[in-house]
């Protein structure tokens, strides 16, 4: 992410470049412009007070005796008096005068001399000038009686031009030197100002989303900033008072919840030691409450009901429908010899409470009766439980029928399943939050490795199976978050 400070420097420096450039090239032509202006009207001056001075010289020496090296000698005296450097001339390069000695006439002195006269004769035009790259040549066409046609030359130099150019150039670079180190200054101002008020803030906001809702910001002046500023602290104390009391009231509820733990641990049976068999029990909720429920009858005769059951979701809603089942069972459980007959009237006394709690649960119930040694099972929707036999094969309890607290109709999906069972037997009963789980590659727990894990367990006992399989499961979830409560009962037939 581009920082604001790096978008406003980016904006910054491009306006102070505008600003230098356009300050620039306009200081420059102007100056430019007048210092070739200048040039020029003090060339015509010169040029314009040569002529007068020559022309009335040749007006007066035309009334007089003096020949023609006195004439020369007057024209010369001119010059001196405003040039430094000249030469007279004809067209036979014979040389009059000159401000240097052993000069040579060339052909392109000829050339500009003719084209002088040429235009004085023409149009009237007084001189002509050749520009070259450090000075000016003007040559002036002049006859006289004595003389005759000769031309007068004389330079310019460009030095001085050349000169207050180079000093143009210097003031102009100590002006762009003044400009970059004041807009140095009003850049650093506005970074005071402005970006390290913001990026303070920035730090603040950053500080707060990440949980401390004690920062603040410190309040300075009462522009816009400090506004923006005055308004994130009244919004963080706001945010923090609101979380002090979402805080308060989620302890609470977690108090709750251990109460509610407590109280559903209360109602998981306690196994007293017996002749007949022997349980261990696993139950890991997801939450702090369960909605897996479990649970041991002891029934007429020499029976035991083992009872398991599954509530859609998990959590408190889960929980409270747990309570019920366990109230239910406590009261009707031993009127029922008959499991597929339970859960028959477990349908039709849930649907209606099921109904408006958008739920249902899945149970299995299964029935030991030492007298007959016999397993009766069945199912509503429940995964199928197995029997190990202690002749090292594994066998399905399997007992297909519909959920509970759908529909009152599909109470007649139910049936019972017979078996019988042995000294050294071992019946698992489990909830899909088992067999469901996955691990990193997406793969159920309950596809492969349960069975496999069940294989290897043969001929363990009760607690030894539970230590395994538990330990399997969390090997190969490791890592991952789980989704559901798991509960496990492993009964092992003395």
């Amino acid at each position: 992410m581009t920082k604001i400070s790096m978008k406003l420097g980016i904006i910054y420096i491009f306006l102070v470049f505008l600003n230098i450039t356009f300050f620039t090239v306009m200081v420059f032509e102007n100056q430019v412009d007048l210092i070739i202006d200048n040039a020029k009207f003090r060339t015509v001056e010169i040029t314009d007070k040569l002529i007068s001075s020559i022309n009335s010289l040749n007006y007066s020496v035309s009334t007089s005796n003096e020949n023609s090296n006195q004439l020369i000698t007057k024209i010369v005296d001119i010059l001196k008096t405003n040039v430094n450097n000249y030469v007279i001339f004809n067209e036979k390069k014979e040389i009059f005068a000159s401000s240097v000695k052993d000069i040579e006439i060339s052909e392109n002195y000829i050339k500009n001399a003719i084209n002088a006269s040429s235009a004085k004769n023409f149009s009237d035009k007084k001189y002509s000038f050749e520009v070259s790259r450090d000075q000016i040549s003007y040559f002036i066409p002049f006859y006289s009686e004595k003389t005759g046609d000769i031309t007068i030359s004389f330079i310019m130099s460009l030095k001085e031009i050349d000169n207050r150019m180079k000093n143009l150039y210097l003031q102009v670079f100590a002006i762009v030197i003044i400009l970059i180190i004041l807009h140095t200054l009003i850049g650093y101002l506005l970074n005071i100002i402005i970006v390290k008020p913001l990026m303070a803030l920035k730090r603040k906001t950053d500080d707060f989303s990440s949980g401390d809702f004690s920062v603040r910001v410190k309040v300075k002046g009462n522009d816009e900033l400090a506004l923006v500023s005055s308004t994130f602290n009244s919004m963080a104390e706001s945010v923090e008072q609101f979380i002090k009391r979402l805080k308060n009231q989620n302890d609470l509820l977690n108090m709750e919840l251990e109460v509610a733990a407590q109280v559903q641990e209360g109602i998981y049976p306690k196994v007293k030691p017996n002749d007949h068999f022997l349980v261990s029990i696993y139950n890991n909720p997801l939450e702090k409450v369960s909605g897996d429920f479990h649970d041991l009858i002891k029934l007429p005769g020499n029976k035991y009901g083992f009872f398991i059951a599954d509530v859609s979701g998990h959590g408190v809603p889960a929980a409270l429908i747990t309570m019920k089942i366990k109230d239910l069972i406590t009261v009707t459980s031993s009127n029922f010899v008959d499991p597929a007959a339970l859960l028959k009237f477990f349908n039709i006394s849930f649907a209606d409470l099921m109904e408006r709690f958008s739920s249902y649960f899945t149970a299995s119930y299964l029935i030991l009766d030492w007298d007959s040694n016999e397993v009766l099972y069945s199912a509503a929707g429940h995964p199928d439980a197995y029997i190990l036999r202690k002749n090292g094969t594994i066998e399905d309890l399997s007992a297909e029928g519909f959920v509970i607290g759908v529909s009152k109709e599909m109470s007649d999906t139910f049936r019972t399943v017979k078996g019988h069972i042995e000294k050294g037997d071992v019946i698992i009963l489990y909830t899909d939050g088992i067999t469901e789980s996955r691990n990193a590659k997406g793969v159920f727990y309950g596809d492969k490795a349960f069975p496999d894990c069940i294989k290897s367990s043969i001929g363990k006992s009760a607690d030894e199976i539970k230590h395994e399989l538990v330990s399997n499961l969390k090997m190969y979830t490791e890592g991952l978050e789980r989704k559901d409560d798991e509960t496990l009962i492993i009964i092992e037939v003395k």
